[in-house]
């Protein structure tokens, strides 16, 4: 009976030990899959970075177009035929409205500072 009880324990342990061996390589197998995902996930992202930094603008602002759900572009259409200005080009009017402004006050300081050396001259 006692050779018995020594048999399965000895059996217990190296079951044991076979499933311990066998967790370790699936962790083992995890670890190596999800550092290859991190690395994809940076070089996809590092090569996304190159193509849209290569892509011409135009080509960019045409794909984003293409991703915007088609509701938004009929009332985008919609509201351009109607003469209602878009949202972008508002703003790029702004931005150059701006730019007029700003640089409009750089010549008339200049034209004064201009004008007042000359009538310091005098």
């Amino acid at each position: 009976m006692v050779r018995f009880r020594e048999d399965s324990h000895r059996r217990v342990r190296q079951r044991k030990k076979e499933l311990e061996k066998e967790d370790e390589e699936r962790r083992k197998q995890s670890i190596t899959k999800i550092k290859q995902q991190a690395f994809n996930a940076a070089t996809n992202r590092a090569r996304k970075r190159r193509e849209l930094s290569v892509t011409p603008i135009a080509k960019r602002t045409r794909n984003a177009y293409g991703l915007t759900p088609i509701a938004k572009r009929f009332h985008n259409k919609i509201m351009e035929n109607k003469g209602i200005v878009p949202v972008n080009t508002a703003k790029e009017h702004r931005g150059r409205v701006k730019m007029m402004k700003k640089t409009e006050q750089k010549v008339t300081i200049f034209l004064r500072l201009l004008l007042n050396d000359s009538d310091n001259n005098n």
